[in-house]
């Protein structure tokens, strides 16, 4: 369990009307595995309930939660289940507020037909069907069916490779939209002692049919290269490009570093993502992480293009058998077209300290700030300072 509380000398995040609140969670932390066996799956993340001492917001809830379920009652039949809950926020141009955030829910599940063609090939067919739901932006929730098939063969004891076709219907209930996305692509990997290598690249088309009257049809080159590798120093580093063409139903922002979608903006997006992240222990029982991240959306019926490019740095150091102090830099630049080129810079340090008091029992403090400007265009300047305390219990 968790609880703490929060102080903010501007948590509407405006500038020159900025309102200090507290801001109250107590909340859940969970990671369950079952044991191996027919069926497996897992829960993972957290939730959260908030509250704010002097009603600047609404109460709330906050939640980040992974549950991953599979089945394989024979070896040609599995049955897949996923379901993502995520906290997002509604419109990027806007600050990252409370009253700026809902809860996103993805849920999906279907089964999967295998054929072992020989000892090295193998044939699937998979079936899916996925519900997409928002807290409030209800024009965005979605029923995408899903049929992909495909060929896989193991060419040698580190190389795989494959090809794969899909074909998906999406409907918008709430705006009488009906999306159909096919894609086509070639795939490849390779695994060794020190990380893993893989890739694909294809081509998707994305026809988008709005009443029965407006209809356009989207097509683009996709695919995605990623390089995770272990060094002998203890560096672990991991490197992905991706570029997809895809809709504002998916939850495709968890698998690319550094994406927002924007709610405000509906149906086609090309999305390109580039991340880098290393984490490297130092001597003193100290290390040191560092990710980048640039992603670029471009929605397709608006012709609207928005660019975000990310930098992170961390560093945790153990002072003592209890304590922890931890130091964050954040830096994010983002560009947004439509608005006369606007380009925001966001500011985000802290720092902190983890005492953990029992084996089960961790008290934190972290004190920090978040500025931004802007330059083109009309932004929204504002500049935060923060305190926040808080208790983590161990139950298991």
């Amino acid at each position: 369990m968790t609880a703490g509380t929060r102080y903010s000398d501007n948590i509407n995040k405006q500038d020159g009307t900025g309102r200090d609140d507290l801001e109250h969670r107590v909340g859940i932390r969970i990671l369950k595995r079952s044991d191996p066996g027919q069926c497996r799956g897992s829960l993972e993340g957290n939730a959260d309930f908030l509250t704010y001492q002097r009603n600047t917001f609404s109460d709330r809830v906050s939640a980040s939660l992974d549950l991953v379920g599979l089945c394989e009652p024979t070896p040609w039949l599995r049955w897949n289940l996923r379901d993502t809950l995520r906290d997002v926020r509604q419109n990027r141009r806007d600050p990252d507020t409370p009253g700026n955030r809902e809860l996103r829910n993805v849920f999906s599940t279907g089964p999967t037909l295998m054929l072992n063609l020989s000892p090295r090939d193998n044939l699937f067919l998979d079936l899916n069907y996925q519900l997409t739901r928002y807290e409030t932006s209800s024009s965005e929730d979605s029923n995408r069916y899903t049929a992909a098939a495909g060929w896989q063969r193991q060419f040698t004891g580190r190389w795989q490779g494959g090809l794969l076709a899909s074909h998906s219907e999406v409907d918008f209930p709430r705006r009488d939209e009906e999306l159909t996305q096919d894609v086509v692509s070639v795939n490849f990997s390779r695994r060794d002692p020190q990380g893993r290598l893989s890739g694909s690249i294809g081509h998707t088309w994305l026809k988008s049919e709005l009443g029965g009257i407006f209809s356009s049809t989207t097509k683009a080159v996709t695919g995605q290269l990623a390089y995770d590798r272990q060094f002998e120093a203890g560096t672990l580093a991991r490197f992905q490009l991706r570029r997809e063409l895809t809709d504002a139903s998916t939850d495709i922002d968890i698998d690319i570093p550094g994406l927002e979608l924007n709610l405000q903006e509906t149906t086609a997006v090309q999305v390109t993502g580039v991340s880098v992240s290393v984490s490297q222990p130092l001597p003193e029982k100290t290390n040191v992480s560092l990710s980048l991240s640039y992603t670029e959306s471009d929605y397709q019926r608006s012709e609207r293009k928005e660019e975000s490019y990310g930098a992170d740095v961390g560093l945790t150091r153990v002072i003592n058998d209890r304590m922890q102090g931890k130091l964050n830099l954040g830096y994010r630049r983002e560009k947004f077209d439509q608005d006369d080129n606007l380009v925001e810079h966001t500011y985000r340090p802290s720092v902190g300290i983890d005492y953990r008091q029992t084996q089960n029992l961790t008290w934190d403090v972290l004190v920090g700030m978040e500025k931004r400007h802007d330059d083109g265009g009309v932004g929204r300047r504002y500049e935060e300072r923060f305190i926040r305390a808080g208790v983590i219990w161990n139950l298991l």
